[in-house]
């Protein structure tokens, strides 16, 4: 196609960067252009940080602590699941064109915010590199937006606790996030986004063989297996992985046991102030969350360790995701009813969604699958949400006797 060279055309040439699609398209700005957009939206995106890290990372200055804690934990499942999608778009199956739009979706947001960001057009001879650093400094990115969202929330304090309005001398305190605040976002967007970033961090390791007998990476066929090349990015790559997930299992475990010491000194009252690791759990289901990580590894693995082969990977995730659905169902391990639903719906519909792939491979009822597979995609994130509306419904007098508990 227009724009492409190297081995089995795999890369986009000088000028051109990689598409949605996989296209390759011209760069319509220059390099220098091309960076400072990264700048620019980045500095829009802080003020948009301060609401949620507002209401979500520090909720004991609001009245109604156990709602935000379970609307916590109820909007990192659906983060995850997002993050889940964007993973199986890496499928590489004839998925219908409705399925396909909401993927291109999550995948911009969870995993491709390097095409958005036209990262081929920065370099002109390294256009590969750029788009794979980008993919695995983006998170260190977020934490640096979110440290400066924390800082800009200290300075709208102070101009609140020093206005003329006693309103806005009320709210200087909950507009304030200190460092602690900062950092449990920081983790909550670790662990809903923790499938993506293992993802991420094992692309290289995506192996096949070109027609020449070479081992090639699958998403970089001009990329050999041998080559300085790729040692240099199998090593960037296993500290990816080092970093995103040995390093969260680690601080999980960590803070895990703070917990459960905290728990038996106040004789289960308080859990401390590594709470945000369990937040939404029943006390005796506290490592949950833990086993949520653990479960996004094997899907990982599973996208990533088959990339050839699509039905063996429909198989793979949709029984590790059944699995876990039916497992959330019997042990409830969530305080509130309504996210264990989400839980289990969230991952029943998508486990859904790839059965009916596998049931519908041979394409002989086309239109027919289109119809179920968009209906159970769309149904396994409306439902989730009309959940978290019933859940904040709840709280209300006039609206709690309808709700399920």
């Amino acid at each position: 196609g227009a724009g492409r060279g190297g081995q089995a055309c795999s890369r986009c040439l000088p000028g051109f960067y990689g598409g949605a699609d996989g296209e390759c398209l011209e760069c319509l700005i220059s390099t220098s252009e091309s960076r400072w957009r990264l700048v620019f939206w980045a500095l829009v995106a802080v003020p948009f940080l301060l609401p949620p890290m507002m209401l979500l990372s520090n909720p004991s200055n609001l009245g109604r602590f156990k709602l935000l804690k379970q609307l916590k934990s109820q909007t990192r499942i659906l983060l995850r699941h997002v993050s889940l999608l964007g993973v199986l778009s890496r499928i590489e199956v004839n998925w219908p064109l409705g399925v396909n739009r909401v993927f291109d979706f999550c995948s911009l947001v969870t995993a491709q915010l390097d095409l958005a960001l036209q990262t081929g057009c920065w370099s002109a001879e390294n256009a590969v590199w750029s788009s794979l650093l980008v993919m695995w400094c983006t998170p260190f990115l977020g934490v640096l937006l979110v440290f400066v969202a924390s800082i800009l929330s200290r300075f709208v304090g102070w101009v609140f606790l020093h206005s003329k309005w006693e309103c806005l001398v009320n709210q200087a305190k909950f507009v304030r996030q200190d460092w602690g605040s900062a950092l449990t976002f920081c983790y909550m967007l670790w662990a809903a986004f923790f499938s993506t970033l293992t993802t991420n961090a094992l692309v290289i390791f995506t192996l096949r063989q070109n027609p020449n007998g070479h081992l090639t990476v699958y998403q970089l066929p001009d990329v050999e297996i041998g080559t300085e090349e790729y040692t240099w990015m199998a090593l960037a790559c296993a500290t990816a992985f080092l970093v995103y997930v040995v390093f969260f299992f680690a601080v999980s475990f960590q803070a895990l046991r703070h917990v459960g010491m905290e728990l038996r000194v106040t004789n289960f009252t308080s859990r401390g102030p590594f709470e945000f690791v369990t937040d939404g759990l029943r006390v005796g289901q506290t490592q949950w969350n833990i086993y949520a990580s653990f479960k996004d590894v094997l899907v990982a693995l599973a996208v990533v360790a088959f990339v050839s082969q699509p039905m063996t990977q429909l198989l793979l995730t949709a029984t590790i995701l059944l699995l876990w659905a039916w497992r959330v169902s019997k042990v409830e391990p969530f305080e509130s009813w309504t996210t264990n639903v989400i839980e289990v719906w969230s991952s029943g519909g998508a486990a859904g969604l790839l059965i009916i792939q596998m049931v519908y491979a041979d394409r002989d009822h086309e239109a027919e699958s289109q119809i179920w597979q968009t209906a159970f995609l769309f149904v396994s994130v409306l439902v989730p949400a009309i959940m978290i509306v019933l859940e904040v419904a709840s709280f209300f007098p006039s609206a709690a006797k309808w709700i399920p508990g």
